[in-house]
């Protein structure tokens, strides 16, 4: 039976965790910044009778030394026609949130740059609205005595096991010259940092599916209380990371996951962004995982991913969890694992390993030395079938046509105790069934 964990059902034990992580030389998870208390209510507001919704209630929320800040409201009591508005008084980035988006981003806000937020309540005429806000995240940046769980800062590259890890990546999407104002992630827009946990991510479909490393989401408590962003800019000197247009950061509303020593994949569906889209369709970019092993020793590979960076030469801190890519060949491969010579750091766990002939991932990077799991572990195969459903898309390169109906074919009257790509109702045998999914949705893309 599949072990296909929901990071709401289930929890790994925390010695689990510290074994996998010594036995495999894992790259722990980085959480960047923290939650601090924050003590703030509106009462109970209301706006008076009329035509036009009406401003109830604004205040500055500010935290001193912050360099960037998310507000998670404990209450939110807002009728139809109500909304929210937060504004950073650093770039004026502005996030707009009525009650269905509020359920979407599970009562919290994106991440914003600076250290005052303005806040501001509208209510529909004869209204009455409360907000309660009791913690905020913040990242301070610079500083850290080495706990997951405070602020990110310079540290020096190469940690959990990582060896000269701060030498061969390079920007992804401009030659670094020392310039923090020319660095950008304008670039490979299907790959995606995830905050606040410091991970890396893919985007494989058109509909908000994207791919992970199982162990970036052992979050405490709430189990998506993440997004994931896109266009990156750089961080600050001091390593403090810095967060992209609220436009580019989407909220995660379903994930399957697994976590081992030996396998580790994750596989996150996204909400839309602000503006009501899906990554694809803002950005028009995405990479097909391979369901398949035809992973060869020797084949050119290259990484794009955020990992961390340090801070010895000059403005070096601003490439800290920018996108950054590497790029070697394929040194191993086993059933379920394939290892490359790419140089990965803290933050790029979860990295799409990505075949340079055909780009495509073969592979999500877990460990330092660019090793992973292989896209085509039949685990992780059928739980991207299962959260990203693409009927009759046999070789998931996002269309259905002769490649697919030929795998079908070819593999006619094959018995699948376990698992096979091609048997698509998961009913054990590739049979007519089977091709019939396939001609029912014959010309379909993904």
């Amino acid at each position: 039976m599949m072990k296909l964990y929901r990071l709401w059902e289930v929890t790994f034990a925390s010695a689990l965790v510290a074994a996998a992580w010594a036995q495999s030389a894992f790259m722990p998870p980085a959480y960047i910044g923290e939650k601090v208390p924050y003590n703030l209510d509106t009462g109970w507001v209301k706006a008076e009778q009329g035509e036009q919704p009406q401003k109830v209630y604004e205040t500055v929320i500010y935290y001193e030394g912050a360099h960037s800040m998310r507000l998670y409201f404990e209450e939110a009591h807002l009728s139809p026609g109500s909304w929210i508005e937060v504004r950073s008084l650093y770039d004026n980035e502005v996030q707009r949130l009525d009650s269905s988006q509020l359920a979407l981003w599970r009562n919290r806000t994106a991440f914003f740059n600076g250290n005052a937020l303005l806040l501001t309540l509208y209510c529909a005429p004869g209204t009455t609205a409360r907000l309660t806000i009791r913690k905020i995240w913040i990242d301070r940046g610079g500083r850290s005595d080495g706990s997951d769980f405070n602020p990110a800062a310079c540290t020096a590259c190469g940690g959990a096991g990582c060896v000269n890890a701060c030498i061969e990546r390079r920007p992804a999407c401009v030659r670094w010259t020392g310039d923090c104002l020319a660095l950008h992630g304008r670039c490979q827009q299907w790959a995606g940092r995830i905050i606040p946990i410091g991970c890396s991510a893919s985007v494989i479909s058109r509909a908000g599916c994207v791919i992970s490393a199982g162990h970036c989401l052992e979050l405490p408590g709430d189990p998506l209380d993440y997004v994931i962003q896109f266009n990156v800019p750089a961080s600050l000197p001091n390593c403090a990371i810095q967060h992209p247009p609220v436009a580019d950061q989407f909220p995660p509303v379903n994930q399957v996951y697994y976590f081992d020593w030996n396998t580790d994949w994750a596989v996150i569906v996204l909400g839309p962004n602000s503006e009501g889209q899906l990554p694809y369709e803002r950005y028009g970019q995405l990479r097909r995982p391979v369901p398949y092993d035809d992973v060869e020793v020797g084949q050119p590979v290259g990484v794009y991913g955020y990992g961390r960076w340090t801070a010895d030469g000059v403005n070096e801190g601003c490439r800290n969890y920018t996108l950054q890519y590497d790029d070697g060949q394929v040194v191993g491969s086993s059933g379920t694992g394939v290892s490359a010579n790419v140089e990965v750091d803290r933050g790029n766990s979860g990295s799409g390993l990505l075949r340079l002939s055909d780009q495509r991932i073969i592979g999500v990077v877990m460990t330092c030395g660019g090793s992973g799991t292989k896209t085509s572990y039949w685990e992780f195969v059928r739980a991207r079938r299962m959260l990203c459903p693409a009927p009759g898309d046999i070789n998931e390169d996002g269309v259905v046509d002769d490649a697919d109906l030929l795998m079908v074919l070819f593999a006619f009257g094959q018995e699948c105790p376990l698992f096979c790509i091609e048997d698509q109702n998961d009913d054990g045998i590739v049979d007519d069934a089977d091709l019939l999914i396939v001609l029912f949705n014959f010309g379909n893309e993904y």
